[in-house]
């Protein structure tokens, strides 16, 4: 009797995990898809922001720094369904091969969770110049 209070109680307050993180952009909503190794996954997702999308943003370091606090971070991304194709494809970290791609910086607004952050996209080998702003985002779907 005394673990269904605890089970409700739980219940009212969603568990802090990377992989449930998801902001709001411009573009569209960003979700924390997977953590491979020291590599953080992130996915752009439809207006939805239940319908997943193909670009993907590549960020090394992330997960170690979830407990310690978050700062800047370079990293990559890729969509395979973007329009402007650079000379050769790359292959990502998941494995899937994808002819359009960039370089990205990431920066946390500040260590804790949650935090919005700010970014720079740039194609192919170019420098990052397009920004990308995130918020964090809460009840997609409900």
């Amino acid at each position: 009797m005394r673990l269904l209070p605890l089970l409700c109680l739980t219940a009212l307050f969603p568990a802090v995990a990377a992989a449930d993180e998801m902001w709001s952009t411009p573009y569209g909503y960003v979700a924390w898809e997977d953590t491979r190794g020291d590599m953080a996954i992130f996915r752009m997702m439809g207006d939805d922001g239940l319908t997943p999308g193909t670009m993907r943003l590549f960020v090394p370091g992330l997960p170690a720094d979830t407990e310690q606090g978050r700062s800047v971070y370079f990293g990559y991304w890729t969509d395979p369904a973007a329009d402007a194709p650079c000379a050769f494809d790359v292959i990502d970290a998941m494995g899937n091969k994808s002819p359009s791609w960039g370089r990205l910086t990431l920066s946390f607004l500040s260590g804790g969770f949650p935090s919005d952050w700010a970014g720079l996209t740039g194609y192919c080998f170019d420098e990052p110049t397009m920004p990308i702003n995130a918020t964090p985002a809460y009840g997609i779907g409900d």
